[in-house]
């Protein structure tokens, strides 16, 4: 499942409704994407009418419902709000986030196991959960860079460029040039998964396929890969709202 990142969400359901809408130039149509945590995003053309974008969720709520239900989430998912505390479960750390006015500044205190974020600017949710998503990338580029090299040494495999960014739908890749380009988003996992795709991808610089030989060397490098793919489909719920949806 995959969406592009892109602003213009619009507040018409209300907060508790947990549904966002997202104008593209690329959509020629309504569509509707369930997230695994509940939250509902309508992709909607540019000009089409906020009426008729209603009217589509109230058509399909019955479909929302459902998909919910076979992700196992509630089907009273509450909206995206910006987060009290940040865990990073990866790193085995607990970030506490406190807000207040003034000028805009982001400044972050660590200690053992987490620390603290003191984030002030205007008291907007938006522009607050946007700081915040800047700053887990920064921590996944000091974090998953090192992750990435200490992995390689260990498996004898080689890459040339490490990239950490924040996508929606890919933990990570593997370009015919030896790119590896992986997702902030990892840092939500537990640190056997977060090693896992790191593998996973390392493997593409020998083999860029899904053929049976870059599996085999999947196996000998992680011989519990077939319980880690499984839990990966799923992973993405642990992942909270707000680091790729602004709030309503």
């Amino acid at each position: 499942m995959s969406a592009a990142a892109a602003p213009g969400q619009l507040a018409l359901f209300g907060a508790q409704a947990a549904v966002v809408v997202r104008r593209s130039a690329r959509a020629r149509r309504l569509s509707l994407r369930v997230y695994p945590h509940g939250l509902v995003e309508v992709v909607a053309p540019q000009r089409i009418a906020e009426r008729s974008i209603r009217r589509f969720v109230t058509e399909q709520q019955a479909w929302i419902e459902r998909a919910r239900r076979e992700l196992g989430v509630s089907t009273e998912a509450g909206g995206v709000e910006p987060p009290a505390e940040i865990r990073l479960p990866a790193v085995g750390e607990l970030w506490q986030v406190t807000y207040r006015d003034g000028a805009r500044r982001l400044r972050s205190t660590a200690d053992a196991g987490g620390g603290c974020i003191r984030l002030s600017g205007p008291a907007d949710p938006c522009w607050r959960v946007q700081a915040l998503r800047r700053w887990v990338q920064q921590r996944g580029r000091l974090v998953l860079a090192a992750w990435l090299a200490d992995v390689a040494r260990e498996t004898g495999l080689s890459y040339r460029n490490i990239t950490v960014r924040r996508q929606r739908s890919r933990w990570g890749s593997c370009s015919a040039n030896h790119d590896i380009s992986l997702n902030c988003a990892l840092l939500f996992l537990d640190p056997a998964l977060v090693r896992h795709v790191l593998v996973h991808e390392l493997a593409h610089t020998r083999h860029l396929n899904h053929g049976p030989a870059f599996w085999r060397l999947v196996a000998r490098l992680a011989p519990d890969f077939e319980t880690a793919e499984r839990e990966l489909r799923d992973a993405w719920r642990r992942v909270p709202p707000w680091l790729n949806h602004d709030p309503l």
